[in-house]
């Protein structure tokens, strides 16, 4: 595929301040300076090259509609020439569209589950969590007791040998909320601040890290800190202290239920739509290409990657507790890559039988909802306004019209 030279340069503007975020020029916020100043500190070719990196969604969507290439999953690119104010030449490798067989899509019958209505029960649960949130911690000289919010150091050993991720310092712990391994807070109980204690512990036999599970381990413990936890009082003023919408400890109430239903309508539903869904896919023949189950399978691994340090972990440490390696887990998951993949095509296909339109407004509307959270990031206006970031949007708008067609309400 060619790219003329006249359709990369709408890209240099974008691309230099992109290049600007990652370097320092005197005078100049972080992607704020003038292109002329970045051309000549980092030179033409790496803003060609930069430009070219942002326009190759763009490119790349054009050329597919004019060879009516129904393109699926991310293309393998290799770039064969590029040079600055000369066209742009590379190749492309990409799985397309499998032809989808549907069954029979329209009116499938699935027993809507019914919804939980929430109790006052629930709502006094949830307050007495939003109460627990707005504790106040009272440092005292006494031995730590059940409730106590406490810190401590500690250390773990498997035969006189340190574990990985065994060892903290000014850990906070709340006692009675049974955070650590069966035990462990009951010998910890009734100690005071500056003082120590070694104790061993087994791990149980059902552990969340399979090396550990059923051995004995010997802990280190030095308590830092003790603090009596009080509650405020579930009350008109501690309602207030929510925000200025609730002005009584019922207004406050009233609001939770509601939300804790909505919720729950919100959870019936979805199932109810997976269920519909897997219906209408276990009828559906399409032969899957081998290029992406593989993209599918490294999607769903970059999501748990993201949600294990998102919790303070890495995906290393992780693989390592369930002793797996990370081609065990990609082999482990070809069924559920499998069915996303398959969702997703039924969905497509069924948009396109029943003509599903996705207006630009639509879009537009979307990614205006979502720029409120970021006012002055310039990134995230150029993240929204990318095309692969616009039919992403799209698909997620197409997918919510088909999925209301086949659920109605």
């Amino acid at each position: 595929m060619e790219v003329d030279t006249e359709e990369i340069k709408p890209f240099l503007e974008s691309a230099s301040r992109e290049i600007a975020r990652g370097i320092k020029i005197n005078g100049f916020r972080p992607g704020a300076a003038p292109r002329a100043l970045v051309e000549r500190q980092v030179g033409r070719a790496q803003l060609w090259e930069e430009a070219v990196k942002l326009g190759l969604p763009s490119f790349l969507k054009k050329a597919f509609a004019e060879k009516k290439m129904d393109v699926l999953g991310k293309p393998q690119i290799s770039i064969l020439k590029i040079a600055p104010d000369n066209p742009l030449l590379f190749k492309v490798v990409a799985a397309v569209m499998p032809e989808v067989i549907l069954g029979s899509y329209k009116n499938v019958k699935v027993a809507k589950p019914k919804v939980k209505r929430v109790t006052a029960k629930d709502t006094e649960a949830l307050v007495k969590k939003l109460q627990e949130t707005r504790a106040a911690y009272i440092t005292v000289s006494r031995e730590a007791r059940k409730g106590d919010r406490v810190e401590i150091d500690f250390k773990c050993y498997l035969k006189n040998n340190l574990i990985e991720g065994g060892v903290s310092q000014n850990h906070p712990l709340i006692l009675g909320q049974g955070q650590f391994v069966p035990g462990f807070e009951d010998q910890i109980l009734g100690m005071k601040k500056g003082e120590e204690k070694a104790f061993n512990l087994r791990f149980p036999r059902e552990y969340l890290h399979q090396h550990l599970a059923g051995r004995l381990a010997r802990f280190q413990v030095k308590m830092n800190l003790v603090q009596e936890v009080k509650i405020p009082e579930a009350s008109d003023e501690f309602a207030q202290s929510i925000g200025p919408r609730f002005t009584s400890l019922a207004i406050l109430k009233k609001k939770l239920r509601a939300n804790l239903q909505t919720e729950a309508e919100m959870k019936m539903r979805e199932k109810y739509e997976l269920e519909v869904l897997d219906k209408v896919c276990a009828s559906v023949k399409v032969e899957i290409p081998s290029v992406l189950l593989d993209a599918e399978k490294e999607r769903m691994m970059h999501e748990l990657k993201k949600d294990i340090e998102s919790q303070g972990g890495r995906l290393e440490d992780y693989l390592k507790s369930i002793k797996k390696s990370r081609a065990d887990l990609l082999q482990a998951w070809d069924k559920a890559a499998e069915k996303r993949i398959k969702t997703s095509l039924v969905l497509r296909e069924i948009a396109r039988r029943e003509k599903v339109h996705v207006a630009d407004k639509e879009i537009e509307a979307e990614i205006n909802e979502m720029l409120k959270f970021y006012p002055k990031n310039t990134e995230a206006k150029d993240k929204f306004k990318n095309p692969v970031y616009r039919d992403y949007i799209q698909s997620l708008i197409r997918n919510k019209k088909v999925i209301k067609m086949l659920c109605p309400e």
